[in-house]
């Protein structure tokens, strides 16, 4: 309806400004919300699961994915897949809520960054061998909160420069970023109504640094294999 207000014909027109408005108010969303451009197979929001299933939060693990889903406009939950009573305790597994289109890069960022992490936190300790023995936890904890840093930033960035190699103005950039956050909220609030703020957690440590520095100098494109595109962290 949006397009067509658009038209040519002026009777058409006029028309379609009238049934865009009455549907507006039908679902209850403001004209400003709605983009011409809106694509279902793109901009539908979705909650899908990430990784494996766990018993204990891995907290540089949930740093960094939640880093990621933020930079593409998603919202991380630790959910309880495997519900059991008595002394086994519960499963839990991430799920990520997001706009459709995003599934694909946040999964691809993850596993990148998570692989990366991971083995530069071996490379770190075999490179200590004196260094205490909670020292590669709190590497990884240093290393995913330097990656959340430079996400928020890049992210500031361009919003206020835009995108060039995809022609995508700032301004453009960050109306598109705060309906697909708006979104993504709306469809929290209207299927995840009990949610739980996280728990804080103990950040400085032995490693905390040495990770931080690591963090600081990480790429942040992925070459995918088989293919000549490389994917890079352009938000939306």
């Amino acid at each position: 309806m949006l397009r067509l207000t658009k038209s040519s014909n002026e009777h058409e027109a006029t028309n379609a400004l009238h049934k865009f408005e009455e549907l507006c108010r039908e679902y209850g969303v403001t004209p400003t919300e709605i983009t011409p451009d809106y694509d279902p197979e793109r901009d539908e929001v979705i909650a899908f699961f990430y990784g494996k299933k766990f018993r204990k939060v891995d907290t540089s693990y949930n740093i960094l994915i939640n880093a990621v889903a933020a930079y593409f406009n998603g919202k991380v939950m630790i959910t309880y897949e495997d519900r059991t009573f008595g002394s086994i305790s519960c499963r839990k597994q991430l799920k990520i809520v997001a706009t459709k289109g995003k599934q694909i890069q946040i999964e691809l960022y993850s596993d990148y960054l998570l692989e990366v992490m991971d083995n530069l936190s071996w490379k770190a300790k075999e490179e200590n061998p004196g260094s205490p023995p909670r020292y590669r936890e709190y590497w990884k904890k240093g290393f995913a909160a330097e990656v959340r840093t430079r996400l928020k930033q890049k992210k500031k960035q361009q919003e206020k420069e835009g995108i060039p190699e995809s022609h995508t103005e700032g301004i453009i950039l960050m109306n598109k970023n705060a309906r697909d956050l708006s979104a993504v909220i709306k469809f929290l609030n209207v299927n995840y109504t009990l949610r739980n703020r996280g728990v804080r957690y103990t950040m400085n440590g032995a490693g905390f640094q040495d990770g931080s520095t690591a963090g600081s100098s990480v790429g942040l494109n992925y070459q995918t294999e088989g293919t000549n595109h490389t994917h890079v962290l352009t938000g939306s």
